[in-house]
């Protein structure tokens, strides 16, 4: 009931608060009118609608304050939330460079040569995000975490476990964060699994693989 009266359907409070202030002069402009109308007659319509206006103007004000206070409170917990799916998430990988060489994720052979690249290979990363958007990332090789544990031609999929969500200082967009490490899931050798790290080194089995909007922004 509160945003019918702002007629809000995002929180675009900046708006909102000039909009009220335009209703506070009006009604501040005719309660002065009619205090110094030359006719009689108009001093008491003019008058109360000067009243009229300032009481909705005062109604506007106070509900305003409430949605801003709502709005407030809601937002770190709606943030939460959208973050914690986000870590939980994962995203079909679309196309894997590095050093501008393509390197095919749901192929076994591939993912093989990709796993002996240095640590400080540039890889850039386009992954699917649903429904039909398409997302990039970059990173070195070293905080990139390749577990090579799929079937070959399973499409492989990339995982952020330490992204979240932010909100513009307008309260009006969101953003992402997607954070490190970078969890790759890809083809495996024929024969074996392999995980390993961008740097060469096993992973911890801490960092081993789980099970798993949007905006605007990748970093």
């Amino acid at each position: 009931m509160l945003r019918g009266l702002f007629a809000l359907r995002e929180p675009a409070f900046d708006r909102a608060r000039g909009r009220t202030g335009r209703v506070v002069v009006a009604a501040a402009v005719v309660l002065l009118a009619g205090q110094v109308a030359v006719v009689d007659g108009l001093r008491e319509p003019v008058t109360a609608l000067g009243v009229a206006l300032a009481a909705w103007a005062a109604v506007r004000v106070v509900s305003l304050m409430i949605l801003e206070r709502r709005q407030l409170d809601f937002a770190p917990g709606w943030l939460a939330d959208r973050s914690a799916s986000l870590r939980t998430s994962e995203f079909e990988v679309v196309r894997l460079t590095a050093d501008d060489r393509t390197y095919d994720l749901n192929d076994a052979d591939s993912t093989a040569e990709l796993l002996r690249r240095a640590g400080d290979a540039r890889l850039v990363l386009d992954f699917a995000y649903p429904p039909a958007n398409l997302e990039r990332t970059h990173r070195r090789m070293r905080d990139v975490h390749i577990h090579a544990v799929l079937r070959p031609g399973t499409p492989a999929t990339v995982r952020f476990p330490d992204a979240r969500y932010g909100l513009d200082p307008t309260g009006r967009r969101t953003f992402w964060l997607l954070g490190e490490p970078v969890l790759v899931t890809a083809a495996a050798p024929a024969g074996r699994a392999a995980t390993r790290g961008g740097t060469g080194s096993r992973d911890r089995p801490g960092a081993a693989h789980p099970a798993g909007a949007r905006p605007p922004g990748t970093t």
